[in-house]
């Protein structure tokens, strides 16, 4: 009994620590492309600038952690990928949970130290197309289903790096330019909920995260739809041979 109790506890400790990894990944990835749109609201070039910072971002985070951990930011993500069995189903709580934790951390500092930050989210909280909010719905489920699909893939082939951190980037870049004049191209509960408690009003939260989260769900069950039909498609080839 006492050889198997410590790979338990040292397996446990490093869970945690994974976890605390994603974490801090999710606080700077929330902590630098919100200064970003604080500081630059009004810019000329906003709608390629911020969709660049968020991607470089996480470019750049997945690069430096996807060592110790996987770069999952986005709990949307993080739910799917521990559907599909990618993720430990209780490490993914745990890392949701950090994320959550450092991300609202992130958020707070923001408010508290760069002026005019609750304005600006105000503005960005309230749908850009207020007569059209089931189209706001659909950019949302959409756009996140393209994340979580792609994540979905990266993760299945354990793309090495620097590929996987750029094809994750550059994926998160394209979505953001098409979603953002939408919706501010939420794509993520977690940065859904940083606008809504920066701007403190929660009026459209249910068009931001109920198809968030439904995303995921979908996103899960087209992965595994497609992977069997993957894995049908090359047993009949190997059989042919």
């Amino acid at each position: 009994m006492p050889q198997t109790q410590t790979p338990t506890r040292a397996g446990f400790g490093l869970q945690i620590l994974t976890s605390v990894v994603e974490g801090i990944s999710a606080f700077f990835f929330q902590l630098i492309p919100i200064s970003a749109i604080v500081l630059y609201a009004g810019h000329d070039n906003i709608d390629i600038l911020i969709p660049l910072v968020f991607a470089s971002t996480l470019a750049a985070i997945a690069g430096m952690t996807g060592r110790y951990a996987s770069a999952d930011v986005n709990v949307a993500i993080t739910i799917a990928r521990m559907l599909a069995g990618q993720i430990n189903f209780v490490l993914g709580w745990v890392n949701i949970a950090f994320v959550l934790l450092f991300q609202f951390l992130a958020v707070a500092l923001v408010r508290m130290f760069i002026p005019g930050a609750a304005a600006v989210f105000y503005g960005m909280n309230r749908l850009v197309m207020p007569d059209h909010p089931y189209a706001a719905v659909a950019v949302e489920f959409l756009g996140t289903l393209f994340l979580i699909l792609m994540a979905l893939v990266v993760g299945q082939h354990k793309l090495p790096n620097p590929i996987g951190p750029i094809v994750a980037g550059f994926t998160l870049f394209v979505t953001l330019l098409f979603t953002s004049p939408i919706t501010s191209g939420g794509l993520n509960p977690g940065r859904s909920l940083a606008c809504n408690l920066i701007a403190w009003d929660f009026t459209n939260v249910g068009y931001f995260l109920l198809p968030q989260l439904v995303a995921s769900f979908v996103a899960f069950a087209l992965y595994r739809v497609l992977h069997y039909e993957a894995i049908l498609y090359t047993a009949g080839q190997q059989q042919k041979c």
